[in-house]
């Protein structure tokens, strides 16, 4: 026998054991239970065996032949072999079937793990995004993330979700993906009803369509993707409670076949979304409650707290006041008989300035402890200024300070308590007078206008004074909180002003840089506003 003869053999018994390694794997690793395998799987597992059984008795008798000594016992066994039932033809029909077979199978078997992948994938992703919602009540990071999981899951690349105002019962997109950004406001004003998107939120059930060509009625913004080439669209409802909060739309420029598991995972995704926005708005909700309960809290120990120094005060003013009347008198009794320049007559005028500065103190903790009635008639907010400068214009001016007036003529009236704003506007000046340095020229200007609206006259009083830091600024209405020094102010002038201000329906704002100054923008409804406002 030559060397050709062995390798043919060493050929037939490789193709033997390929072949069993073939049936081995395709026995073993066929996964399915026998019970419910399709027919060609149990098909293919005969033809294999036979195959192999093919394959191996003719490796036997190619063996033989191969190995035979002489001429004639070569012919005997290749006459046996060829007038036996193993025909050629049969032979090769039957390892052909049996190759054809196991690709069928094989392929089956690969679509059946793309299918299981495929629903893994699905699974992965809603349990992705019930992590997500779990785990956060933020509205916007729930629905970015969730609407980048869809996307991904759907192998579509646009896609936003729209949530419902109760106020103006319309549709607005909070979070979006591939949108053409000139479509965007297109979608500001849609209603239930409109469209794809509004019949899916007003009938509460998914609208799938797989090409947008075929449909007619629709919205603005569908007909405007549709001319920029958008084919098939899905439209979600997401509702919480038997109630629509929003809708999620997707949608593809390649024809889309939405699947009956498509439609399942994307109303799964769709009502984890409408129990997120109802628990983030409960959430929001809550948030806001716990606020105002704090707010009503610390209002309610502030006025506790204050009703209490109120009383405190009261009673010590007037205890100090009439001893402090008879101090004042007789210091200028006894200075009317004296010259001014004497020692005894300047120790008499700092008495007298004591007592009218602690005097002031009185004023003002009888004023905070007291709720006075405001009679409001109409005024010229003009008048009223110009009535507070005469008082003390004087005053400021010998201190090296200007002032100046910028006020505009013929100013709707304002509903106020004349003695009231006039003690608001020196309050407000005095303070202007005390922030600019000692020695240091500088100016206050008054402006009075009508605001933006024009429902409202303003007032700004602005000086060029040291300023008031952050941390500072945000105290400045406190009762007894002051930026002066102990021997110089209360505290109380500015929380007075602004009781004042907001008896009268305004509102007071300061606006101040450290070193550069501040200005204090007052700001009262006209009459005519406020009686409109009376008739709503």
């Amino acid at each position: 026998m030559i060397l050709a003869d062995y390798i043919s053999i060493g050929i037939y018994w490789l193709l033997v054991i390929i072949w069993g390694l073939i049936v081995l794997v395709f026995l073993t690793r066929y996964e399915q239970p026998k019970a419910q395998e399709p027919r060609v799987a149990t098909i293919a597992r005969v033809v294999l065996l036979l195959g192999f059984a093919v394959l191996a008795i003719d490796s036997i008798y190619f063996s033989v032949w191969f190995t035979a000594k002489d001429e004639a016992s070569k012919i005997s066994l290749f006459t046996n072999l060829m007038q036996s039932e193993y025909l050629l033809i049969p032979k090769v029909g039957l390892l052909m079937a049996a190759i054809a077979t196991l690709v069928m199978v094989w392929r089956r078997r690969i679509r059946e793990i793309d299918k299981e992948t495929e629903n893994l994938r699905k699974i992965s992703t809603l349990n992705a995004i019930a992590a997500t919602v779990s785990q956060s009540l933020n509205l916007g990071e729930i629905l970015n993330s969730t609407l980048e999981k869809v996307l991904e899951v759907m192998r579509v690349e646009t896609g936003g979700i729209a949530l419902m105002d109760e106020q103006t019962n319309e549709l607005s997109f909070t979070v979006h993906r591939g949108f053409p950004e000139k479509l965007l406001h297109e979608a500001d004003s849609l209603k239930p009803g409109q469209g794809l998107t509004g019949r899916a939120v007003q009938s509460g059930k998914p609208i799938l369509v797989e090409d947008i060509y075929g449909e007619d009625d629709l919205s603005k913004i569908e007909l405007r993707m549709k001319e920029e080439g958008f084919r098939s669209f899905a439209c979600i409802p997401l509702g919480a409670k038997e109630k629509v909060l929003g809708v999620m739309d997707i949608a593809s420029h390649d024809l889309r076949h939405f699947s009956t598991q498509d439609v399942e995972l994307l109303t799964s995704i769709g009502n984890q979304i409408g129990v997120a926005i109802d628990n983030a708005r409960l959430f929001h909700d809550l948030n806001e409650a716990y606020k105002d309960l704090a707010a009503a809290k610390a209002h309610l120990f502030q006025s506790a707290k204050l009703s209490a120094v109120g009383e405190f005060a009261a009673g010590i003013a007037h205890e100090i006041r009439n001893p402090l009347t008879t101090i004042i008198g007789d210091a200028q009794l006894l200075m009317a008989d004296m010259k001014p320049g004497q020692p005894e007559y300047e120790s008499l005028k700092a008495i007298e300035r004591s007592g009218q500065r602690a005097s002031e103190v009185i004023a003002n903790l009888l004023s905070f402890s007291r709720r006075e009635e405001y009679e409001l008639i109409p005024i010229n907010i003009n008048d009223s200024i110009n009535s507070a400068l005469s008082l003390i214009a004087y005053q400021i001016e010998r201190s090296n300070i200007t002032i100046t007036k910028d006020l505009t003529a013929d100013l709707p009236l304002v509903s106020a308590s004349t003695h009231h704003l006039e003690e608001a506007w020196i309050n407000l000046l005095l303070n202007a007078r005390d922030a600019i340095p000692a020695k240091q020229r500088g100016e206050i200007r008054i402006t009075s206008r009508l605001d933006g609206s024009g429902k409202a006259v303003q007032v700004l009083i602005s000086d060029t004074g040291v300023g008031i830091s952050k941390a500072n600024l945000e105290r400045m209405f406190e009762p007894f909180f002051t930026t002066k020094d102990v021997s110089e102010g209360t505290g109380l002038g500015l929380y007075l002003t602004y009781k004042i201000i907001a008896r009268h329906n305004g509102s007071i704002e300061i606006d101040s840089e450290e070193g550069k100054g501040t200005t204090v923008t007052v700001t009262l409804p006209t009459e005519n506003q406020i009686s409109t406002e009376k008739q709503d």
